[in-house]
């Protein structure tokens, strides 16, 4: 127990009341107060900011990764019909030059299309002089009937073999067995094969699955890159967070909300291609992983050189710059002419190809615009949403302003030569506009062909919307 004297200063400094703040420390108080609000206002913003963000991240992946969970499935059962398909095919084939063979064994062994009718094993049978024609002319038209067969039929190469000799998947196989059941009726001693209304060709469906598994593989490939970019966006935004509020411990968001996300966890996407990898090697490249990884993986590897493509654009301008400036001198003699039609023309004349040279200068700038940022390792490619199908190189890209400015310089010189009858002299302009029109429109495979075809489909689309929003 404390001493008596101690009793009443403990006792007045229990139930004593303390000293009453002034003023000035009551305002600075009220102050402190209001920024503490301020700050937990704003961290619950931000937080729930980041809370909305990844919402908005796990549900487009999720719905992404469902979207190729489907697809992947699509693409199974096209790849498995085209290997039916083609299987039934090289079976066709076979069968047909089977049937071939015994047929000229018949005719090699009787004489079936001789006049009297009597065969070789008859005793009263005496060769004719028709027996030595058929004799000679038999093996030719065995040998066109061969060639005819090649070229007409079907020829089964290596990946149609490994196709025969692939094994089924046991979904494959199940669902085989099901359709194979309820085709077959009780009491029916035969099998009607399927008939196919959609008759494409084996190596166009190949050829357009191939693009489309490529197409797949790289899309899921961008998938993957976005979940990884928006993992180290939030882990950076956190880390920033973290150093500005001192916070402890610190990344508490990433593990408590980031880290236990769908788009982190989850790896179907790696499943997918891998089932991606195993059913291009299996289908196309014969069991060779290697190969097949090799090839879907190609999109992301080195330029392909272009040295082709640098050499025509040199060609190219070069000419035309010889055909535009001798066109532009004899352009600049007729201003001077006697006759002030021609003057008047002329001058009119040189303001049109100018407008049309004005049009290809600015496409050369935006080449050499492209080959700035393939160099700095910009990705112009996403910023203009081209196709990444069918995207051109930046060289490749300028042979279109290259071919152009050859066909401008040609036609400013026949122009300003007043080649042809003297009506046309004001007429080449129209005609260099609709040569430049089927240029662009031309449907041939040639020229760039599919970029051509995305380059008018993405303007008349643009030009679509601008309609409907005016």
């Amino acid at each position: 127990m404390p001493p008596s004297g101690s009793v009443r200063p403990f006792m007045r400094r229990v139930f004593s009341v303390g000293t009453p703040l002034e003023p000035a420390q009551s305002r600075k108080l009220d102050v402190d107060m209001i920024a503490v609000d301020q700050v937990k206002k704003r961290q619950k913003d931000f937080f729930k900011f980041m809370d909305k963000e990844l919402e908005k991240v796990e549900t487009f992946y999720k719905s992404k990764e469902d979207e190729a969970g489907a697809r992947l499935k699509i693409l199974r059962e096209q790849l498995h019909e085209m290997r039916n398909r083609r299987i039934e095919e090289v079976a066709a084939a076979q069968h047909v030059k089977e049937v071939r063979r015994r047929e000229e064994n018949r005719i090699f062994d009787f004489q079936g299309g001789r006049s009297n009718g009597q065969s070789k094993k008859d005793d009263d049978y005496r060769p004719n002089s028709r027996d030595k024609l058929n004799t000679w002319l038999d093996p030719f038209e065995k040998a066109f009937g061969n060639a005819k067969a090649k070229v007409t039929g079907p020829r089964p190469g290596g990946n149609s073999k490994a196709l025969q000799n692939m094994a089924d998947s046991p979904e494959l196989r199940s669902k085989a067995q099901f359709i194979q059941n309820r085709q077959a009726d009780e009491g029916r001693d035969y099998v009607r094969r399927p008939h196919y209304h959609d008759d494409v060709p084996y190596r166009t469906a190949k050829r357009k699955l191939k693009l489309a598994l490529q197409e797949f593989y790289r899309g899921m490939e961008l998938l993957k890159s976005y979940a990884l970019l928006n993992r180290t966006a939030f882990r950076k935004i956190n880390k920033k967070y973290d150093k500005a509020v001192d916070a402890h411990p610190p990344l508490r968001y990433m593990s408590e909300k980031v880290n236990k996300a769908w788009f982190v966890n989850s790896d179907i996407l790696d499943s997918h291609l891998h089932a991606v990898e195993d059913l291009y090697a299996r289908y196309f490249e014969r069991g060779n992983h290697k190969i097949a990884t090799g090839k879907l993986r190609s999109s992301t590897g080195r330029r392909k050189d272009q040295s082709a493509s640098a050499f025509r654009n040199g060609v190219l301008i070069g000419i035309g710059a010889v055909f535009s400036i001798q066109g532009t001198i004899y352009g600049s003699d007729l201003l001077y002419d006697p006759d002030p039609v021609i003057r008047l023309q002329t001058s009119y004349l040189l303001q049109i190809y100018g407008g049309y040279f004005l049009a290809l200068y600015l496409f050369s700038w935006f080449c050499l615009d492209c080959s700035i940022w393939t160099r700095n390792k910009i990705n112009y490619q996403f910023v203009f949403e081209f196709d990444p199908r069918h995207h051109l190189d930046w060289q490749q890209l300028s042979e279109f302003p290259s071919l152009l400015i050859l066909i401008w310089g040609l036609f400013v010189w026949l122009n300003f030569t007043r080649y042809g009858a003297p009506e046309m002299y004001i007429y080449y302009p129209v005609i260099l506009i609709f040569v430049t029109v089927v240029l662009i429109f031309f449907p041939g495979p040639y020229i760039y062909h599919r970029s051509r075809r995305w380059f008018v489909y993405s303007h008349v689309s643009c030009h679509s919307c601008s309609h409907n929003l005016s």
